[in-house]
């Protein structure tokens, strides 16, 4: 008669140090796969909402630079008003919208929860800086191929994809304040932490924080 308890011999200490780091990399790789599934997908969505947002708000800087130079009325002339500033004069022909600011708020919010950290983490350690840099990479080569500049709407709309694939993994962004903790020392940092991270570099680099 077969004795089948022994079917169910318990996993030695050596057998559990092989497979946790086999299951670990199983994880990550599931969660690559979904984000690279979902990306692309979302990221159309998400920018389609943001266009038609921007098209209905966006005030058009050549109508504003026409109706300066050339005014309907020799009244028209006399009430121009000469801007007392060049900031002045790039606020009238390049004003910001609702979609930018609250692009530039998202930015600030993520910057907060894991670009602080995360980059002053990565000054102090080489590895951990390359790994950024190599996602900093991989965020230009996305936002080119869907057409997109590195502005405040396009890095926005990109971390929101990559937060939303890892939050249906269950693996959320880090809270403000904890993201030392949930990266453990940012020795063991997520993927889709470390491509927000580099989505925060590049904001940072391009003075939009």
């Amino acid at each position: 008669m077969t004795n089948d308890f022994l079917a169910f011999a318990p996993i030695s200490d050596d057998d559990a140090t092989t497979v946790q780091p086999a299951v670990e990399a199983a994880l990550d790789a599931e969660l690559d796969q979904e984000i690279e599934l979902d990306l692309d997908l979302e990221f159309d969505l998400i920018e389609l909402d943001l266009d038609l947002l921007a098209a209905e708000e966006t005030v058009d800087p050549v109508s504003v630079v026409e109706t300066i130079v050339v005014p309907d009325s020799p009244a028209a002339l006399e009430a121009i008003t000469v801007p007392d500033s060049p900031a002045m004069l790039e606020a009238v022909v390049t004003p910001e919208t609702p979609a930018q600011l609250d692009a530039l708020a998202m930015l600030d919010e993520l910057m907060a929860r894991v670009g602080v950290d995360g980059l002053t983490a990565a000054y102090s350690d080489p590895n951990l800086l390359a790994q950024i840099d190599q996602h900093t990479a991989a965020v230009r080569e996305s936002l080119v191929a869907a057409g997109r500049p590195a502005d405040a709407a396009g890095l926005a709309s990109y971390s929101r994809s990559i937060s939303a694939a890892a939050d249906r993994m269950g693996r959320a962004v880090p809270a403000e304040g904890d993201a030392d903790l949930a990266t453990a020392g940012w020795q063991l940092p997520d993927w889709h932490v470390l491509r927000l991270v580099a989505v925060c570099a590049i904001a940072e680099s391009s003075g939009l924080l």
